[in-house]
C-alpha cells in the first residue's frame, strides 16, 4: 500500500519519527534501519514489520551487545 506521494505510509511515519538518526528502508519483506553516526549503538537493525522496527529504533542495543567505550581504548 502506498500514499498518492508513492511512499508507504509506515514507511512515511517511520522516516518522519526517526529519519534524524537511522536511514530507514523496505527491502522486501524487511524494514531495515543503519545508524547516521557511529556513536556505539548497534549500526543495522532488520526487523519484520514496521512496529517491531519502531519499538527497536526506540531502544536500540549497544554494538556487539556490550557497553560502548572510546575507540582505541582496552
Amino acid at each position: 500500500m502506498t500514499t498518492e506521494t508513492g511512499i508507504d505510509p509506515d514507511l512515511y511515519r517511520l522516516r518522519a519519527a526517526h529519519g534524524n538518526r537511522w536511514h530507514i528502508r523496505r527491502n522486501g519483506s524487511l524494514w531495515v534501519a543503519t545508524r547516521r553516526t557511529d556513536d556505539g549503538v548497534e549500526p543495522t537493525i532488520i526487523e519484520d514489520t514496521p512496529g517491531r522496527l519502531a519499538a527497536r529504533l526506540e531502544a536500540p542495543g549497544t554494538w556487539g551487545q556490550r557497553a560502548p567505550h572510546p575507540r582505541g581504548a582496552q
